[in-house]
């Protein structure tokens, strides 16, 4: 029993040993070659509907060597402009300028900017972006032809062109229903009180006609809309796996 409880105390000592020279090795590690230095959330707070609300972002090299930026690709309803070198030397900074469009937008806004480079450890960096978008006491809103016209087109319609199913609602619902259908500033259609009264026709009507007013149009091809019959079909399953 006693050169059990010996040789158990060798084992944790020589674990414990190796688990400190990991950690500093990983430490060591982290400090070489280059290093992406950013925040992870930014919030932009409360800005009133149909704003452009923008925001300079400095990031940094904390690494040893030369980071170079390769690509900066935000979400839908965006946009990102480099304002310094996308090549950045250890310890110097460089700075991004970052807007979100809220046009035709309500409620909380979620979206993510990704900064591609050649930090081995992290090349691929997300970044959160929240703000609050406050919408006017009598705001006079077209659903149809506001979220087809051309500047909403590209994000509430061409995005999901071919699309079925998950890869469709992630690409021209979700800015609005949230990515696990949580609702952000449309209806919360994973609520389970929400599904318990819908069916898979009230749901097909409801994407292919729109919703009176709502900020929803119509979206089958028939009502103007982008979508073919197999697609709204494909979404309501989408949907109704959430039960």
């Amino acid at each position: 029993m006693k050169s059990k409880c010996l040789l158990c105390l060798c084992l944790i000592s020589i674990m414990g040993g190796q688990t400190a020279k990991l950690q500093a090795a990983n430490q060591i590690v982290g400090a070489v070659g280059p290093r992406l230095k950013i925040v992870d959330l930014i919030d932009f707070g409360e800005v009133k509907q149909g704003e452009t609300v923008e925001r300079l972002v400095k990031f940094s090299n904390a690494g040893s060597a030369e980071l170079k930026i390769e690509k900066v690709e935000p979400s839908c309803g965006c946009t990102a402009v480099m304002l310094s070198s996308k090549a950045l030397a250890p310890g110097e900074t460089g700075k991004l300028k970052i807007s979100i469009d809220t046009f035709a937008k309500k409620g909380k806004l979620t979206k993510t900017m990704t900064i591609f480079s050649n930090d081995y450890l992290m090349p691929e960096k997300t970044i959160k972006l929240v703000t609050q978008v406050k919408a006017p006491p009598h705001p006079q809103f077209d659903a149809g032809g506001t979220l087809f016209s051309a500047q909403c087109r590209s994000c509430h319609a061409d995005q999901g062109k071919g699309l079925i199913g998950t890869s469709l609602y992630l690409a021209i619902c979700y800015q609005c229903h949230g990515i696990e259908g949580e609702g952000v500033s449309a209806k919360a259609l994973s609520d389970s009180d929400y599904l318990k009264k819908v069916d898979e026709k009230y749901l097909y009507k409801w994407i292919a006609q729109g919703k009176r007013g709502t900020a929803m149009p119509g979206y089958s091809q028939q009502n103007g809309g982008p979508l073919t019959e197999r697609q709204i079909k494909s979404l309501v399953e989408f949907i109704l796996e959430w039960r």
